[in-house]
Protein backbone atom coordinates (compact mmCIF):
# COMPACT_ATOMS: atom_id res chain seq x y z
CA UNK A 1 0.00 0.00 0.00
CA UNK A 2 2.50 2.21 0.70
CA UNK A 3 4.78 1.39 -2.27
CA UNK A 4 1.56 2.36 -4.05
CA UNK A 5 1.15 5.19 -2.42
CA UNK A 6 4.31 6.80 -3.15
CA UNK A 7 4.27 6.02 -7.13
CA UNK A 8 1.11 7.76 -6.90
CA UNK A 9 2.46 10.76 -5.41
CA UNK A 10 5.68 10.40 -7.80
CA UNK A 11 2.99 10.31 -10.62
CA UNK A 12 1.19 13.53 -9.22
CA UNK A 13 3.96 15.68 -9.09
CA UNK A 14 5.60 14.25 -12.23
CA UNK A 15 2.12 15.43 -13.70
CA UNK A 16 1.93 18.77 -12.24
CA UNK A 17 6.00 19.12 -13.33
CA UNK A 18 4.31 18.59 -16.94
CA UNK A 19 1.62 20.90 -16.74
CA UNK A 20 3.59 23.65 -15.07
CA UNK A 21 6.59 23.02 -17.95
CA UNK A 22 3.74 22.98 -20.61
CA UNK A 23 2.26 26.57 -19.24
CA UNK A 24 5.43 27.92 -18.67
CA UNK A 25 5.96 27.36 -22.77
CA UNK A 26 2.84 28.29 -23.34
CA UNK A 27 2.90 31.67 -21.95
CA UNK A 28 6.42 31.90 -23.31
CA UNK A 29 5.13 31.38 -26.49
CA UNK A 30 2.45 34.00 -26.48
CA UNK A 31 5.02 36.95 -24.71
CA UNK A 32 7.16 36.30 -27.71
CA UNK A 33 4.06 36.61 -30.13
CA UNK A 34 3.02 39.64 -28.56
CA UNK A 35 6.44 41.36 -28.19
CA UNK A 36 8.07 40.48 -31.47
CA UNK A 37 5.79 42.71 -33.64
CA UNK A 38 6.22 45.39 -31.23
CA UNK A 39 10.64 44.73 -31.08
CA UNK A 40 10.62 44.42 -35.13
CA UNK A 41 7.88 47.65 -35.91
CA UNK A 42 9.17 49.90 -33.51
CA UNK A 43 11.95 49.72 -31.18
CA UNK A 44 14.16 48.15 -33.77
CA UNK A 45 14.00 51.04 -35.85
CA UNK A 46 13.81 53.64 -33.40
CA UNK A 47 17.17 52.34 -32.33
CA UNK A 48 18.57 52.38 -35.71
CA UNK A 49 17.50 56.02 -35.81
CA UNK A 50 18.93 56.89 -32.75
CA UNK A 51 21.94 55.43 -33.77
CA UNK A 52 21.82 58.07 -37.15
CA UNK A 53 21.93 60.30 -35.30
CA UNK A 54 24.57 59.94 -32.49
CA UNK A 55 27.76 61.06 -34.30
CA UNK A 56 30.33 59.17 -33.96
CA UNK A 57 32.94 58.71 -31.15
CA UNK A 58 36.77 59.73 -31.86
CA UNK A 59 36.06 61.31 -35.13
CA UNK A 60 39.12 64.01 -35.92
CA UNK A 61 38.64 67.19 -37.42
CA UNK A 62 41.38 67.83 -40.10
CA UNK A 63 42.08 71.48 -40.78
CA UNK A 64 42.06 72.16 -44.49
CA UNK A 65 38.79 69.92 -45.19
CA UNK A 66 35.82 72.16 -44.47
CA UNK A 67 35.97 73.32 -48.17
CA UNK A 68 35.65 68.96 -48.88
CA UNK A 69 32.75 68.88 -46.78
CA UNK A 70 30.79 71.79 -47.86
CA UNK A 71 30.98 70.64 -50.89
CA UNK A 72 29.77 67.31 -50.49
CA UNK A 73 27.06 68.92 -48.55
CA UNK A 74 26.08 70.92 -51.36
CA UNK A 75 26.00 67.70 -53.22
CA UNK A 76 24.09 65.81 -50.80
CA UNK A 77 21.84 68.50 -49.96
CA UNK A 78 21.31 69.76 -53.31
CA UNK A 79 20.51 67.19 -55.87
CA UNK A 80 18.00 64.57 -56.13
CA UNK A 81 18.98 61.26 -54.12
CA UNK A 82 21.27 59.00 -55.86
CA UNK A 83 24.09 56.27 -55.91
CA UNK A 84 27.68 58.27 -55.52
CA UNK A 85 30.60 55.72 -56.24
CA UNK A 86 33.71 57.50 -54.48
CA UNK A 87 37.10 57.22 -54.97
CA UNK A 88 40.23 59.05 -54.28
CA UNK A 89 42.50 59.75 -51.62
CA UNK A 90 41.08 60.76 -47.99
CA UNK A 91 37.72 58.73 -48.35
CA UNK A 92 37.21 57.28 -45.53
CA UNK A 93 38.21 60.24 -43.29
CA UNK A 94 36.09 62.23 -45.25
CA UNK A 95 33.21 59.90 -44.58
CA UNK A 96 33.46 59.78 -41.22
CA UNK A 97 33.59 63.39 -40.92
CA UNK A 98 30.53 63.50 -42.68
CA UNK A 99 28.99 61.22 -40.89
CA UNK A 100 29.19 63.72 -37.67
CA UNK A 101 27.33 66.32 -39.87
CA UNK A 102 23.81 64.64 -40.60
CA UNK A 103 21.79 61.47 -40.00
CA UNK A 104 24.15 58.30 -41.05
CA UNK A 105 24.69 54.87 -40.89
CA UNK A 106 28.29 53.92 -41.76
CA UNK A 107 29.01 50.40 -43.04
CA UNK A 108 32.70 49.63 -43.16
CA UNK A 109 32.69 46.19 -45.32
CA UNK A 110 36.65 45.54 -45.35
CA UNK A 111 36.37 42.78 -42.79
CA UNK A 112 33.93 40.72 -44.12
CA UNK A 113 34.92 37.45 -45.59
CA UNK A 114 32.46 35.40 -44.73
CA UNK A 115 28.41 35.40 -44.04
CA UNK A 116 28.94 36.20 -40.37
CA UNK A 117 31.00 38.78 -41.18
CA UNK A 118 28.57 40.19 -43.14
CA UNK A 119 25.89 40.08 -40.68
CA UNK A 120 27.56 40.60 -37.45
CA UNK A 121 29.35 43.87 -39.50
CA UNK A 122 25.84 45.20 -40.25
CA UNK A 123 24.55 44.88 -37.05
CA UNK A 124 27.48 46.29 -35.32
CA UNK A 125 27.42 49.26 -37.55
CA UNK A 126 23.59 49.96 -37.18
CA UNK A 127 23.94 49.97 -33.60
CA UNK A 128 27.53 50.94 -32.92
CA UNK A 129 27.02 54.89 -32.60
CA UNK A 130 24.57 54.36 -28.97
CA UNK A 131 27.54 53.78 -27.51
CA UNK A 132 26.97 51.25 -24.32
CA UNK A 133 23.39 50.16 -25.53
CA UNK A 134 24.62 49.82 -28.89
CA UNK A 135 27.44 47.57 -27.39
CA UNK A 136 24.53 45.63 -25.29
CA UNK A 137 22.19 44.90 -28.51
CA UNK A 138 25.88 44.04 -30.54
CA UNK A 139 26.56 41.04 -27.58
CA UNK A 140 23.06 40.18 -27.57
CA UNK A 141 22.24 39.32 -31.65
CA UNK A 142 25.97 37.27 -31.59
CA UNK A 143 24.85 35.63 -28.54
CA UNK A 144 21.13 34.54 -30.53
CA UNK A 145 23.31 33.65 -33.23
CA UNK A 146 25.61 31.71 -31.33
CA UNK A 147 22.95 29.95 -30.01
CA UNK A 148 21.52 29.45 -33.38
CA UNK A 149 24.68 28.13 -34.68
CA UNK A 150 24.71 25.52 -31.54
CA UNK A 151 21.07 24.13 -32.57
CA UNK A 152 21.10 23.75 -36.37
CA UNK A 153 25.08 23.15 -36.43
CA UNK A 154 24.41 19.43 -37.96
CA UNK A 155 22.68 21.55 -40.74
CA UNK A 156 24.83 24.41 -42.39
CA UNK A 157 22.21 25.07 -44.92
CA UNK A 158 19.62 25.13 -41.69
CA UNK A 159 22.13 27.57 -40.66
CA UNK A 160 22.75 29.86 -43.21
CA UNK A 161 19.16 30.38 -43.78
CA UNK A 162 18.22 31.76 -40.48
CA UNK A 163 21.73 34.06 -41.37
CA UNK A 164 19.69 34.82 -44.13
CA UNK A 165 16.50 35.67 -42.15
CA UNK A 166 18.08 37.98 -39.92
CA UNK A 167 20.13 39.75 -42.27
CA UNK A 168 16.70 40.45 -44.54
CA UNK A 169 14.91 42.31 -40.95
CA UNK A 170 18.11 44.54 -40.21
CA UNK A 171 17.72 45.39 -43.74
CA UNK A 172 14.34 46.70 -42.95
CA UNK A 173 14.84 48.34 -39.45
CA UNK A 174 17.43 50.03 -41.55
CA UNK A 175 14.95 50.94 -44.11
CA UNK A 176 12.21 52.25 -41.68
CA UNK A 177 14.99 54.09 -39.86
CA UNK A 178 15.68 56.10 -42.74
CA UNK A 179 12.21 56.68 -43.80
CA UNK A 180 11.34 58.00 -40.82
CA UNK A 181 14.10 59.70 -40.26
CA UNK A 182 13.42 61.48 -43.96
CA UNK A 183 9.61 62.25 -42.71
CA UNK A 184 10.69 64.33 -39.49
CA UNK A 185 11.75 67.29 -41.23
CA UNK A 186 15.06 69.60 -40.48
CA UNK A 187 17.41 67.93 -38.42
CA UNK A 188 19.75 69.16 -35.45
CA UNK A 189 23.26 68.30 -36.85
CA UNK A 190 26.08 66.04 -34.66
CA UNK A 191 28.99 68.25 -33.94
CA UNK A 192 29.83 67.28 -29.84
CA UNK A 193 31.99 63.98 -30.55
CA UNK A 194 35.21 65.70 -31.51
CA UNK A 195 38.04 64.09 -29.37
CA UNK A 196 40.22 66.70 -27.11
CA UNK A 197 42.98 66.90 -29.59
CA UNK A 198 41.15 68.97 -31.94
CA UNK A 199 41.61 72.64 -31.88
CA UNK A 200 38.38 74.88 -32.03
CA UNK A 201 39.53 76.71 -35.29
CA UNK A 202 39.01 72.98 -36.55
CA UNK A 203 35.59 72.05 -34.65
CA UNK A 204 33.45 74.00 -37.22
CA UNK A 205 34.72 71.79 -39.88
CA UNK A 206 31.87 68.95 -38.63
CA UNK A 207 29.14 71.34 -38.53
CA UNK A 208 27.18 72.81 -41.58
CA UNK A 209 26.32 76.76 -41.81
CA UNK A 210 23.16 76.37 -40.79
CA UNK A 211 21.83 74.35 -37.85
CA UNK A 212 18.65 74.17 -39.04
CA UNK A 213 19.46 72.73 -42.52
CA UNK A 214 17.31 69.83 -44.04
CA UNK A 215 19.81 67.84 -44.06
CA UNK A 216 19.55 64.80 -46.14
CA UNK A 217 20.29 60.64 -44.29
CA UNK A 218 23.49 59.60 -45.80
CA UNK A 219 24.28 55.17 -46.02
CA UNK A 220 28.08 55.16 -46.39
CA UNK A 221 29.22 51.66 -47.90
CA UNK A 222 33.20 51.77 -47.29
CA UNK A 223 35.28 49.51 -49.09
CA UNK A 224 32.95 47.86 -51.15
CA UNK A 225 35.31 46.77 -53.92
CA UNK A 226 37.09 44.74 -51.01
CA UNK A 227 33.73 43.14 -49.92
CA UNK A 228 33.34 42.53 -54.39
CA UNK A 229 36.50 40.92 -54.85
CA UNK A 230 35.93 38.39 -51.72
CA UNK A 231 32.39 37.35 -52.88
CA UNK A 232 33.89 36.09 -56.08
CA UNK A 233 36.15 34.23 -54.26
CA UNK A 234 33.87 33.21 -51.18
CA UNK A 235 32.97 29.32 -50.88
CA UNK A 236 29.68 30.58 -49.45
CA UNK A 237 26.95 30.97 -51.70
CA UNK A 238 25.08 33.42 -49.97
CA UNK A 239 27.88 35.77 -49.20
CA UNK A 240 27.31 37.12 -52.59
CA UNK A 241 23.28 37.32 -52.10
CA UNK A 242 23.48 38.95 -49.09
CA UNK A 243 25.92 41.65 -50.49
CA UNK A 244 23.60 42.22 -53.54
CA UNK A 245 20.64 42.37 -51.07
CA UNK A 246 22.67 45.44 -49.55
CA UNK A 247 23.42 46.96 -52.42
CA UNK A 248 19.66 46.33 -53.30
CA UNK A 249 18.38 48.01 -50.46
CA UNK A 250 20.60 51.22 -51.41
CA UNK A 251 19.63 51.61 -54.75
CA UNK A 252 16.16 51.57 -53.41
CA UNK A 253 16.31 54.08 -50.67
CA UNK A 254 18.30 56.58 -53.02
CA UNK A 255 16.53 55.88 -56.73
CA UNK A 256 13.04 54.31 -55.76
CA UNK A 257 12.09 55.60 -52.20
CA UNK A 258 14.59 59.01 -52.15
CA UNK A 259 14.71 58.81 -48.77
CA UNK A 260 18.64 58.71 -48.51
CA UNK A 261 21.98 59.62 -50.44
CA UNK A 262 24.11 56.82 -50.88
CA UNK A 263 27.81 57.36 -51.06
CA UNK A 264 29.68 53.96 -51.61
CA UNK A 265 33.22 54.07 -51.29
CA UNK A 266 35.85 51.84 -53.45
CA UNK A 267 39.45 51.79 -54.31
CA UNK A 268 40.18 53.07 -58.07
CA UNK A 269 41.12 49.30 -59.37
CA UNK A 270 38.09 48.38 -58.07
CA UNK A 271 35.77 51.04 -59.21
CA UNK A 272 34.96 49.66 -62.47
CA UNK A 273 33.41 45.87 -61.02
CA UNK A 274 31.62 47.87 -58.92
CA UNK A 275 29.67 50.02 -61.53
CA UNK A 276 29.52 47.30 -63.44
CA UNK A 277 27.70 44.96 -60.56
CA UNK A 278 25.60 48.70 -59.55
CA UNK A 279 24.58 48.59 -63.04
CA UNK A 280 23.27 45.05 -63.15
CA UNK A 281 21.12 45.47 -60.36
CA UNK A 282 19.47 48.52 -61.99
CA UNK A 283 21.61 51.49 -60.00
CA UNK A 284 22.40 54.77 -62.26
CA UNK A 285 25.36 55.48 -60.43
CA UNK A 286 27.44 58.96 -60.47
CA UNK A 287 30.79 59.23 -59.27
CA UNK A 288 32.71 61.76 -56.93
CA UNK A 289 36.47 62.02 -56.30
CA UNK A 290 38.24 63.13 -53.34
CA UNK A 291 41.81 64.56 -53.83
CA UNK A 292 42.25 64.50 -49.78
CA UNK A 293 43.79 67.48 -48.03
CA UNK A 294 46.83 67.56 -49.91
CA UNK A 295 44.32 69.64 -53.14
CA UNK A 296 42.12 70.87 -51.87
CA UNK A 297 40.53 72.85 -54.74
CA UNK A 298 40.05 70.20 -56.31
CA UNK A 299 38.96 67.55 -53.61
CA UNK A 300 35.90 66.74 -54.67
CA UNK A 301 34.58 66.44 -58.35
CA UNK A 302 31.72 65.12 -60.20
CA UNK A 303 31.85 63.24 -63.24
Amino acid sequence: TGAGSSAAQEGAASGRFLTRSLSAGIVGVGVLLVSWPILDNVIAPVAVRLAMNSAPHGVEAFCGREEELDRLDTLLDGTNTGIWILEGVGKTSLLRMEQARRPCTYINLRETSTVNDLVFQLVTHLYQPLGGLGNLITSYTQLVHASIKLVGASDGDVYNAYQELFFSLYLTHLRRALSATTSTGPVTPCGSHLTASNSASCSAALLPASSTLQLTPLLVLDHADIAMALGQKSSEAGYQRLLDELLLLAIAVAQDTGTAQVVIATGSEGRAALEKRLQSLGAIPRRLRVAGVSKPDSAVLVR
